[in-house]
């Protein structure tokens, strides 16, 4: 028996129905390297997918030691994190209304691809310019968003369990609004908020529902909700099942697709504005890896193969699953309702 962390068998967190299926079956845990396997179940009710059983929100940051790379960092200078691309920021100050001051010359190119920065810029989180407009940022990390978004002329705040995360954040980018702890501990204010932001956090959540019953609390009347999420209904998910390295079992609670996600904000108050699926190519290599497949390995491995699977394969493949939102990875834009 595992002593190290404590398992918890749970009712569908979204209609709290205790009847469900097993959908995949003993998937390991491969991001920080433990091997313990978990299954995830589909409810019989609604449809949500979620890890069951699961360790308790007691006993889970076993599963997030401080060198897991959720908080590991590869800055050198906080300059480099700052938005440099010309054409990015014309796009900026244009199209998301954002006081920049530049040349007043656009490009030809920038205007025949205007459509492609727009993506871009949503792709990184940024919203439009609200004037002394104040933004959260939940899970922040070491604060990389944060301290980009408050260059931008953001009034920023985040939260973070993990201390030296926060540490980092507030010694190193002085980034002084920074919390350490989980929403539950935060102090909620009604209406305080234009935007919260969230990188791939809801999924990590014992309470993902209630999480957004804050999150509409702390918004001011029509504010803005952005984050990611993985996407369950995925191709990846259906080619590599329980190798798929987007699971992150037992990390990864819940498992949405873009109709359970529809759902849950739904039922907090909350409609959708718009869904970005991204195109990422290491969810294929890493699920590859992840594969008892030698043959696949050594492609990889192989540098030539390597470039065909890049270029020839997925560089074409990517572009239409994200069209037809069957990649791996989504971005959410929601706005609050009520």
């Amino acid at each position: 028996m595992n002593t190290k962390y404590q398992l918890e068998s749970v009712n569908c967190c979204y209609c709290d129905s205790h009847k469900y299926s097993i959908y995949i079956e003993n998937a390991e845990e491969m991001y920080i390297g433990l091997h313990d396997k978990f299954n995830v179940v589909r409810c019989d009710n609604c449809g949500l997918l979620y890890t069951n059983p699961r360790p308790t929100i007691e006993t889970i940051d076993y599963f997030y030691p401080d060198n897991a790379r959720y908080y590991n960092t590869s800055l050198s200078d906080p300059a480099s994190l700052l938005i440099k691309d010309p054409r990015i920021l014309h796009t900026l100050s244009i199209d998301f209304n954002y006081p920049l001051t530049l040349s007043s010359k656009q490009s030809f190119l920038r205007k025949t691809t205007a459509a492609h920065y727009k993506k871009t810029i949503q792709l990184k989180h940024i919203p439009s310019y609200v004037p002394n407009g104040k933004l959260l940022d939940i899970g922040c990390s070491w604060g990389s968003y944060l301290y980009k978004m408050k260059w931008l002329g953001w009034d920023v705040y985040g939260i973070e369990t993990n201390s030296q995360a926060v540490r980092y954040a507030k010694k190193k980018l002085d980034l002084n609004n920074v919390f350490n702890g989980n929403l539950d501990d935060y102090s909620l204010i009604k209406n305080t908020f234009d935007v919260v932001r969230m990188g791939m956090v809801l999924e990590h959540l014992h309470h993902p529902l209630t999480a957004l019953y804050k999150i509409n609390y702390l918004l001011k009347p029509e504010g803005t909700l952005i984050f990611n999420i993985p996407n369950a209904s995925s191709l990846e998910l259906k080619i590599f099942g329980r190798h798929s390295y987007f699971l992150h079992i037992p990390q990864h609670l819940y498992h949405f697709t873009p109709a359970t996600i529809e759902m849950f904000l739904r039922k907090s108050g909350f409609s959708i504005k718009q869904v970005l699926y991204q195109k990422s190519t290491k969810d294929w290599t890493k699920s590859v890896e992840n594969t008892n497949c030698n043959f696949l390995k050594k492609c990889l491995n192989n540098k030539y193969m390597n470039s065909i699977i890049h270029r020839g394969l997925l560089n074409n493949l990517l572009p239409l699953t994200s069209l037809m939102g069957k990649t791996s990875r989504m971005t959410v834009y929601a706005k609050k309702t009520y």
